[in-house]
């Protein structure tokens, strides 16, 4: 019952909803079944081929992004836990400092 109600929730494309910036699937097949020899079905052949090179490069792309995006995060958080580490062990040392273990506990566990 669950997968009955995710698959009314978030339907599949059916393969003929499918397509590529300029292309559907009927052009695609059209293209298999064109004759080798014409210089229409080339042209169409190279331009999609153009298209999926492009999609490529651009997918390429925003996984380098999101790539990139978590190496900073992760960086960031690293640097954080040094500081927030360091500082503390220095409060922790400094019985002058005025917090107690309490305090330091609240604000920075």
């Amino acid at each position: 019952m669950a997968d009955q109600q995710l698959m009314s929730h978030s339907p599949i494309p059916s393969v003929d909803e499918t397509s590529l910036p300029g292309f559907t699937l009927s052009d695609v097949s059209s293209l298999k079944s064109a004759s080798s020899g014409s210089d229409h079905s080339l042209d169409r052949m190279n331009s999609f081929s153009s298209n999926m090179n492009e999609v490529d490069k651009k997918l390429k792309h925003v996984q380098y992004l999101i790539d990139e995006m978590i190496d900073t995060e992760m960086t960031y958080i690293k640097a954080l836990t040094d500081v927030i580490e360091g500082y503390i062990k220095r409060i922790r040392r400094d019985k002058t400092s005025g917090f107690t273990d309490d305090i330091i506990n609240d604000v920075f566990c």
